[in-house]
């Protein structure tokens, strides 16, 4: 496990121990639910069962960083300042390693939901959040609680989470398997498509698998019981994709999905919006989400 700096909070271990994982899409033979290290910001103080919580899924095309790297810090602190609240950041099993495509990030998400639940957290006062590939790891998490509580797994069910912030979500891999994937603000956006051809060849256990609903959700809206605040840059590259997914899972009856388009911004503002400029638009989209997630109270 990564050793913490004691500036950037304390790491926990969280151990996989429920029968959950034997369901589909978390059963693999090769891939099995492990140990997986997260990241307290900003520290480990006792948890409060009537605070909110919020755990955080990186960004990093499910190939790069640990919860305790610079470029992923910033905006799960912003969140923990803004909310007033404590962060989890998850340091789920990254794709370029052995073993551990999907759905080991997966299994890792149920882990550490599982683990605020068992130690005393309702899912009333979970927000859920995930910047990048990290926001389509929280969308898989709150469809796989959605089709097991609609199979009628009665032991095996877990509770909706309150909300999900999902900022700049990546919602349609099937457009990222090669490098050659046409987007309309590419030449203004940051975003490499390399990065995603290489993320998305490393994450997907079968490259025909791509327009999969846990791969591409924004081919497949679901029901969700938990209110999803979005933020998306006018000027990103994913933005098309971004807008359809919103579009769609606002048709399903009963979600609530709101979408904030930051005007000019560039791909993942929430995360790296220190270093390109739109420090201040991404803190306004932290103050609006909490104005959004305090509506689920």
């Amino acid at each position: 496990m990564t050793q913490a700096d004691p500036k950037h909070g304390d790491f926990v271990l969280l151990r996989p121990s429920h029968k959950i994982y034997q369901l589909k899409p978390l059963m693999d033979p090769k891939i099995k639910a492990m140990p997986v290290s997260a990241l307290w910001i900003p520290d480990s103080r006792e948890l409060n069962a009537n605070k909110k919580v919020c755990l955080h899924f990186h960004s990093g095309a499910f190939v790069l960083y640990t919860p305790n790297a610079p470029p992923v810090q910033w905006g799960p602190r912003n969140i923990a300042e803004v909310f007033d609240i404590r962060v989890l950041s998850v340091d789920y099993r990254l794709s370029c390693n052995a073993d551990s495509h999907f759905p080991a990030a997966l299994q890792d998400a149920v882990t550490a939901y599982k683990h605020l639940l068992d130690t005393g957290v309702p899912a009333a006062q979970i927000i859920l959040s995930g910047d990048s590939s990290g926001a389509n790891i929280v969308i898989a998490l709150l469809r796989f609680i959605a089709e097991q509580r609609a199979e009628g797994e009665a032991k095996e069910q877990l509770p909706c989470p309150a909300s999900a912030m999902l900022w700049s979500p990546w919602v349609d891999m099937s457009r990222n398997i090669s490098p050659e994937s046409h987007y309309r603000n590419a030449a203004i956006d940051f975003l490499p498509a390399n990065l995603l051809a290489w993320g998305a060849h490393e994450y997907l256990p079968d490259l025909s698998l791509s327009s999969d609903p846990y791969f591409s959700p924004a081919k497949h809206p679901f029901r969700t019981e938990s209110r999803l605040f979005v933020q998306a840059g006018s000027s990103e590259v994913m933005i098309d994709d971004i807008e359809r997914f919103c579009m769609e899972m606002k048709r399903v009856p009963g979600n609530c999905v709101e979408l904030l388009v930051v005007p000019n911004g560039v791909h993942d503002i929430f995360g790296a919006g220190n270093t390109l400029g739109f420090a201040e638009q991404a803190i306004d989209g932290v103050k609006a989400a909490k104005e959004f997630t305090d509506q689920a109270q």
